[in-house]
């Protein structure tokens, strides 16, 4: 099990409470499809931790209602809520980490990786899904190690 699990579902469960006032669980979903996906990094020593975040539209209609006032998002206003929800999650996992083991982290920007009709099936380190007004969330969690130092 990689080190930040513990971390994720405290900080999704911080993200929707605060942002939609509603509860998000934990559930034992294998797949997510029809999702809007974005990546976001966090340095770790030698270790790069790439997390794949993935929520359907409905989801993020009710961020853009809630967060921005419109019922009615194009779709560059959707791409920008999926990327700000990464920011807001990892973020919320980094300075959890930090608090916890003393660790210094680095936290990339999110970078859009694309809107997945069928099964979002990358091999992922550890995969953890969550439901939130009865919709699905994916994050995805792959470790990459190298001998360079960020």
């Amino acid at each position: 099990m990689i080190e930040t699990v513990g971390y994720i579902n405290g900080a999704v469960e911080n993200f929707f409470l605060s942002t939609l006032e509603v509860s998000c669980q934990e559930h034992s979903q294998k797949t997510v499809e029809d999702v809007y996906t974005t990546k976001i990094k966090i340095y770790h020593l030698d270790t790069e931790y790439q997390f794949y975040i993935c929520m359907g539209e409905p989801i993020l209609r009710e961020l853009s209602n809630q967060l921005l006032g419109e019922e009615s998002p194009c779709q560059d206003t959707i791409i920008d809520l999926i990327n700000e929800s990464a920011n807001l999650i990892v973020g919320n996992v980094k300075v959890l980490w930090e608090e916890a083991e003393g660790a210094e982290l680095q936290l990339t920007t999110p970078e859009y990786q694309g809107f997945f009709e069928k099964s979002f099936s990358k091999e992922f380190d550890e995969r953890l899904f969550f439901e939130a007004s009865d919709e699905s969330i994916m994050i995805g969690i792959e470790k990459v190690t190298s001998t360079e130092t960020v």
